[in-house]
């Protein structure tokens, strides 16, 4: 896997609210499942090639961008880890209908969803560190497919 975007350097601090004027690439509003879970090297090196991702959450996706993706999440932590702790670094697949992109992301910023008619969650976006240039190409070309 190759860093990504190669120049990023997490910050000390989470953003203080969604959006924040920061946003450096368009979003596409996406609803997809998807798997996150604490980053764990060895855990990795055992589920990899199983097609299970124990200890992960299951969320769904609000909108993907090319550097980071907002997920909705039934909980602020998991497994005593929280999404909102500068420098944590999270495992997450993403179902594109084209096939899964696996990625490694860090938090940018967490807050309590406030949508009428569901359940209680998190919303929590999210910066791309780290992706494999094949499952890039597969995101980027889903994301210019759903915004033109």
């Amino acid at each position: 896997m190759k860093t990504w975007p190669p120049t990023w350097r997490p910050s000390r601090y989470i953003d203080d609210y969604a959006g924040g004027g920061r946003r450096q690439a368009p979003r596409c509003e996406a609803r997809l499942k998807a798997f996150l879970r604490v980053h764990d090297s060895t855990a990795q090196a055992q589920d990899e090639g199983s097609g299970h991702e124990t200890g992960a959450i299951i969320c769904e996706t609000r909108n993907l961008s090319e550097t980071g993706l907002a997920v909705s999440i039934p909980s602020q932590h998991t497994r005593g880890h929280y999404f909102n702790v500068v420098g944590s670094i999270f495992q997450i697949i993403v179902d594109l209908p084209a096939g899964p992109v696996r990625m490694l992301a860090t938090p940018k910023w967490c807050q309590w969803a406030t949508e009428e008619g569901r359940e209680k969650s998190y919303l929590v976006g999210l910066r791309i560190t780290e992706m494999s240039d094949e499952e890039w190409v597969l995101m980027v070309r889903y994301i210019h497919a759903s915004i033109c």
